[in-house]
């Protein structure tokens, strides 16, 4: 039996890695400005947060890629959970709310909003990831019958 990375975990650190990229781009412009508000400057200390998402979602994919067995990317994928989540309530928060930037007349750039998409797609993945359990599309399905308990010597 060989590892194979499935649809989730590769989909896991595309979304990683594009979250992780979305940090650099422009967040906020300001009307009549020509510079922005890239992530890194918006989202303050929560930017550690995010990048350790990220990279958990591409620590998924490098783990489903190496490991035989499917018990530790599904362990992965249980702790790349909470940061995912934590991004995606942190981008949630800063699409709809940003009170600096809106009394100064500032526009959402397309960072933002790949920011959002990303971590929403990487919270999808890695709950995908932890739900499917199957070795692989190829693969046999998993025999799950019972054997009779023991019975104890005749006496």
């Amino acid at each position: 039996m060989r590892a194979r990375a499935r649809w989730p975990e590769v989909l896991a650190a595309l979304a990683g890695l594009s979250l992780v990229g979305s940090l650099f781009l422009r967040w906020w412009s300001v009307e009549g400005g020509d510079g922005g508000v890239t992530g890194v400057a918006s989202l303050g200390p929560l930017d550690v947060i995010v990048v350790l998402a990220g990279i958990a979602g591409v620590a998924l994919f490098l783990v489903a890629a190496t490991q035989v067995s499917q018990a530790v990317p599904i362990a992965t994928a249980s702790l790349a959970a909470l940061p995912a989540l934590v991004a995606l309530v942190a981008m949630v928060g800063r699409t709809i709310f940003a009170p600096e930037i809106e009394d100064i007349g500032a526009s959402r750039g397309p960072g933002v909003w790949l920011a959002l998409a990303s971590a929403a797609v990487l919270l999808g993945a890695v709950l995908a990831s932890m739900r499917d359990e199957r070795i692989g599309v190829d693969g046999p399905p998993v025999d799950a019958t019972t054997l009779p308990s023991p019975q104890p010597p005749p006496a």
